[in-house]
């Protein structure tokens, strides 16, 4: 049974349990979606030790250099200090500034943002609602200058 410290806290996980899995038992507000490793949106990071390769599938290798992990696949093995994404600076502010609904389940989102997004074409991101919903959206179009 391996201990989790999150946001100054100490968890203990269950046997066979993932990290995610612990904390939602704990009752704890962090987001989620396929719980397979597939859609990114529970990504965190390990402070103080380079998680299980298994757990890193699909990542970019700049995220996997500095420890970032998908919790709902990882069943640790070892005590583990994890922090949120957004703690770190993986996440930014972004403006919807135009919507149009292209099929019955296609709908095109037009976001304004500082800097610059580091993409590829297929990817997805999750934009998060102040009220704290989350929703994956696909990246249609390929990276460019104008944002």
């Amino acid at each position: 049974m391996a201990k989790l410290i999150f946001e100054g806290n100490v968890y203990s996980s269950q046997t066979e349990e993932t990290v995610l899995e612990t904390l939602l038992r704990e009752n704890l507000d962090v987001p989620y979606g396929c719980q397979a490793g597939h859609c990114q949106t529970c990504m965190m990071r390990s402070l103080d030790k380079t998680p299980p390769a298994i757990t890193q599938v699909g990542l970019k290798e700049s995220l996997k250099a500095k420890n970032y992990f998908l919790p709902c696949i990882c069943h640790p093995e070892d005590d583990m200090e994890i922090v949120r994404p957004d703690e770190i600076g993986n996440t930014f502010e972004s403006k919807v500034i135009a919507k149009e609904i292209l099929s019955q389940e296609i709908v095109q989102l037009i976001l304004q943002y500082e800097g610059e997004m580091d993409f590829y074409a297929g990817q997805f991101v999750n934009l998060i609602r102040p009220d704290g919903v989350t929703r994956a959206y696909s990246i249609a179009n390929p990276p460019g200058k104008e944002n």
